[in-house]
């Protein structure tokens, strides 16, 4: 099963004149999504999609920093804090008029309902055919919402988690039976 999205880079910078924001840190947010971003072993935040948000800040001269949250949180704090940047986010028809998007910088990744090899008895076809299952899922993340607006309700189709690491290790511990990843994602882990 695909769902498909656009990964991008987008900040709230809404309504802050560029002079105010030069004097102001920048509080940029991302969840622990590998390879994307992730805690390193010095406590800083690394990734691909990290390395690149560090390139595009380090050459505006902003000070900024970087804070891994779980995916609500971090949603949360870009949508009710000012001087926020948050990445990586799907661009989405219901989350358009709530950020001020400045550019895409990872090409489109398409997104899969994973399960384990040893579990033939999952055969996923259609949108329709995940209700069978129990999906984990970070809490609030692109995918939870689509997949509520289709009619998965929590608890009964879907297993919610503060972060996608969760999701996994609950998949592997045969707590869920799918988890939803790009093939990055789940590449590395």
């Amino acid at each position: 099963m695909k769902i498909t999205g656009i990964l991008l880079l987008t900040g709230i910078l809404l309504k802050i004149p560029v002079v105010t924001l030069a004097a102001e840190m920048i509080e940029v947010v991302t969840e622990s999504w590998e390879p994307y971003s992730y805690l390193l072993p010095d406590g800083s935040v690394g990734g691909m999609a990290t390395d690149k948000v560090r390139r595009i800040l380090d050459k505006t001269g902003f000070e900024y920093s970087i804070r891994l949250y779980p995916w609500a949180r971090a949603y949360r704090t870009a949508l009710n804090k000012k001087n926020v940047l948050i990445y990586s986010i799907y661009r989405t028809k219901e989350r358009e008029a709530k950020f001020q998007w400045l550019c895409p910088f990872l090409p489109t990744e398409p997104i899969y309902a994973h399960a384990l090899s040893s579990r033939d008895d999952i055969n996923v076809s259609t949108l329709g055919d995940m209700k069978k299952y129990l999906i984990g899922i970070a809490r609030e993340e692109y995918v939870y919402q689509y997949l509520v607006e289709q009619g998965f309700k929590d608890r009964l189709h879907t297993d919610t988690t503060p972060t996608y690491d969760i999701s996994l290790l609950k998949l592997v511990n045969n707590r869920v039976n799918l988890i939803i990843g790009t093939g990055h994602s789940i590449e590395k882990d």
